[in-house]
């Protein structure tokens, strides 16, 4: 057999494995929030457009493709923590002629390390000189696993006087119940199987092209309030959603490089089932929301239970559970210039980059939430038959187009063996105040990074580190509000949004690129 087949079964091979791998790509959120996959452009803090040159290059430039020979399969992996707060503001209610005010803990997570990886498989054929191919699969670099407490913890009570008030309000759901409207659980995965070529047209001047298609995995956990408190519970897919990325790098100059990519919005479709849950009418463990015998209430402090389903129905009266919820994700373009200096054997001593990237994140309105039922049945506590009209709803989000700066480089300690890397960023916020939710930070974002790589003979190993803070953010205006199916006048909804939002990541990237 000769060479040239063998390389190409070979090829064949790789690409096969990447393409049917069911679940690798189960990493990233809905890209909103940490945009830098793999260590090498990680340790640059994301300014990597104009220097692509692994096999991330499906998704930060394909052009970047050319810049290698044969064979290359990258593997690679970002380990995130994730850590935020939210202090929600004190909560209004009235007793008798008395104003109560009640209190609330602070509500954290610390998500354990997750996992985003990325797999790509770069190969040439003899016959076309000028081109490049790869395959690939990843998610992006969010973290796709959020659970927050489903009920604001109350901590204490005073009046309007100053006096203590927790034996006033204990035990009555109505004035120490708070449902989490902002999210409860929040597990989205978002998958970019892909398909690229690249194309040298000049020593200087390379074009390429990625084809994906977008698939999205999620389960979406939400309080409601009003006269019948609850928890929605979604889980939807869509399992496709084409998009693509197209890049080009250009190097006019002997020592300057210039990049740009940009890929077009995705309109996600995702088609799944609702659970709509009640919250029961009184605290104690096991009962079933009816109160029967004199069943106390939740003492002040503790969760109040969840206790059975409400069942969504078509007009004639039959079950349908059915959801559809739409989103887009944003159009982004990035620019990237890179000064390079080389030594006179044309390695590389160091380079830096600086990179904008524009994404128009206004596209993204809101979640919208169509449900194929027409109504929702109430318990039996509540009236036999009852039913309420089930509303098509609309999670506001109203995101802002964002612009971001990042500014890292390269440095050889050994040229052509081994490197130091470091870098800084900052992006402008997708979220406007009024709109501050848990799930994905919308503030401003300060990134510093730094890293470090070691080229083998046909190895290449790569670390890097980052960590991004996200602006403190004291919302007193929030419009998010908390669902109410008694009434579809959203002015009417009770608003859950104020208090005090704080969030940063931590990330390592861990890459190997291997020559064959």
């Amino acid at each position: 057999m000769s060479a040239a087949r063998l390389n190409g079964y070979r090829h064949s091979l790789v690409v096969a494995a990447l393409v049917l791998w069911p679940d690798v790509g189960r990493a990233g959120g809905f890209e909103t929030e940490y945009p830098d996959n793999g260590a090498r452009a990680l340790g640059r803090a994301g300014a990597f457009v104009a220097k692509s040159d692994d096999g991330s290059a499906i998704y930060y430039n394909p052009a970047g493709l050319t810049r290698g020979t044969g064979g290359a399969l990258y593997v690679s992996a970002n380990l995130m923590s994730y850590q935020a707060s939210f202090q929600p503001d004190d909560r209004k209610v009235s007793l008798g002629n008395r104003l109560v005010s009640v209190h609330f803990e602070e509500a954290e997570q610390d998500v354990p390390v997750f996992v985003a990886p990325f797999l790509s498989y770069r190969f040439d054929f003899e016959g076309l000189p000028d081109f490049d191919f790869a395959a690939g699969v990843y998610g992006p670099a969010a973290n796709g696993d959020r659970e927050w407490p489903d009920q604001w913890r109350p901590t204490g009570a005073t009046d309007d006087l100053g006096a203590d008030a927790v034996a006033r309000v204990e035990g009555n759901r109505q004035r120490t119940l708070v449902p989490n409207g902002l999210i409860v659980v929040a597990k989205p995965a978002q998958i970019f199987p892909t398909a690229s070529v690249a194309y040298r047209v000049s020593p200087t001047l390379s074009i390429g092209l990625s084809l994906q298609n977008s698939i999205v995995i999620a389960k979406i956990s939400q309080g409601s309030g009003g006269a019948y408190p609850g928890q929605a519970i979604l889980e939807v897919v869509d399992l496709f959603a084409p998009t693509g990325v197209f890049g080009l790098q250009w190097a006019p100059l002997p020592f300057l490089e210039l990049g740009l990519s940009a890929r077009p919005p995705i309109y996600v479709e995702a088609k799944g089932k609702a659970t709509l849950r009640k919250y029961a009418e009184c605290g104690a463990p096991g009962v079933d929301g009816s109160c029967a015998n004199g069943a106390p209430g939740a003492a002040f402090g503790e969760p109040w239970p969840l206790s059975g389903e409400l069942n969504l129905r078509n007009a004639d009266g039959s079950a349908n559970d059915g959801v559809t919820m739409s989103f887009v994700n944003p159009t982004w373009v990035r620019l990237g210039a890179r000064f390079v200096d080389r030594d006179g054997q044309g390695q590389e001593r160091f380079d830096v980059e600086l990179d904008y990237i524009f994404e128009q994140s206004s596209l993204h309105r809101h979640y919208a939430l169509d449900f194929d039922a027409s109504h929702v049945n109430l318990p039996a506590s509540e009236g036999v038959g009852t039913t309420l009209p089930m509303p098509d709803l609309k999670d506001l989000r109203r995101y802002q187009d964002t612009h971001a700066v990042r500014l890292g480089g390269d440095l050889a300690v050994i040229p052509g063996r081994a490197f130091v890397r470091a870098g800084l960023g900052y992006e402008t916020g997708v979220s406007p105040p009024a709109y501050t939710h848990l799930d994905f930070p919308g503030t401003d974002r300060l990134t510093a990074a730094m890293g470090l790589g070691y080229r083998f003979d046909l190895v290449e190993l790569d670390l890097g580190f980052s960590f991004s803070r996200f602006a403190p953010r004291q919302v007193s205006n929030s419009d998010v509000r908390l669902v109410d199916v008694q009434t579809l006048d959203r002015e009417k909804w009770e608003v859950v949004g104020n208090g005090g939002f704080e969030a940063n990541y931590y990330v390592m990237g861990l890459s190997s690129h291997w020559s064959f």
